[in-house]
């Protein structure tokens, strides 16, 4: 994980890379503070992408560079409000 930079309140903005094909490929979540499933959803995503175990996900790998923000809006999450 890596930080994109801050939230308005302060908070970080984390990120994950997976893959090192030529497309990009962005992936963000609980960009509404209060949708909190698409988090746990975006990380499963994340934990299947970068397991050695599935050919498909090596070719996904191959394919494109996935950029995964699992909580794009942190001070929402926080207070758990849109």
């Amino acid at each position: 994980m890596a930080s994109a930079g801050l939230s308005g309140e302060g908070r970080e903005l984390y990120y994950a890379t997976v893959g090192d094909g030529p497309d990009v490929f962005w992936l963000q979540a609980r960009i509404h503070g209060n949708e909190l499933h698409s988090t746990e959803a975006v990380l499963q995503i994340l934990r299947y992408l970068g397991s050695g175990r599935s050919a498909e996900a090596a070719r996904i790998r191959e394919a494109l560079t996935v950029i995964v923000i699992p909580m794009y809006n942190p001070d929402g999450a926080t207070a758990n409000i849109r």
